[in-house]
């Protein structure tokens, strides 16, 4: 049984980190990844009934968003335009995920998959700039997304969190 909770808690972590990495590749993919790893998680939690879920410590001001936006849907006068959001809720699942199955080595395999995803990602734009679209100023470059404007979106967020792994990763020294 306990080799059974080990193979679940590792397809927890390795449906996570897809669902953390292949936005950069495929939103629809991750999404589904996203999917499958919470329910593995539900199985893990249902076949481990000595541990609890852990909730992130930003539970208050992410539950104050979530509490204002749907306040915010409920008062608007076109409640159709404010619906989107409200079905984005479903992704802070990501949050609850990574709270209880990433340890420190974890986490940092998933960033070296996030940067290593990251690095493909921009070198596919940099081959379709030169040569795909041959440098045209017409043509923007869509990488593996279908607008420009998520790619800029996502490898800007890629870069964010590289700068981040190198700012906060490091042992600080000893002063």
């Amino acid at each position: 049984m306990e080799l059974i909770k080990r193979r679940v808690d590792e397809v927890t972590f390795f449906l996570t980190m897809l669902a953390v990495v292949l936005p950069v590749f495929s939103i629809a993919a991750a999404q589904g990844f996203l999917f499958l790893a919470f329910l593995s998680f539900l199985f893990e939690k249902g076949i481990r009934r000595d541990t609890g879920i852990s909730l992130p410590p930003l539970k208050a001001p992410l539950l104050l968003f979530m509490v204002f936006t749907l306040l915010a849907y409920l008062c608007s006068p076109e409640p159709e335009i404010g619906s989107p959001p409200l079905r984005k809720f479903v992704l802070f699942v990501i949050i609850i995920l990574v709270v209880n199955d990433f340890s420190k080595p974890r986490l940092f395999q998933t960033y070296q998959a996030l940067f290593t995803a990251g690095f493909i990602a921009a070198g596919f734009s940099i081959y379709q700039y030169f040569f795909l679209s041959r440098g045209a100023v017409t043509d923007r470059l869509t990488g593996f997304m279908g607008h420009w404007m998520t790619l800029s979106g996502e490898m800007m967020l890629v870069f964010v969190a590289l700068a981040a792994y190198f700012i906060f990763a490091r042992p600080s020294p000893k002063l």
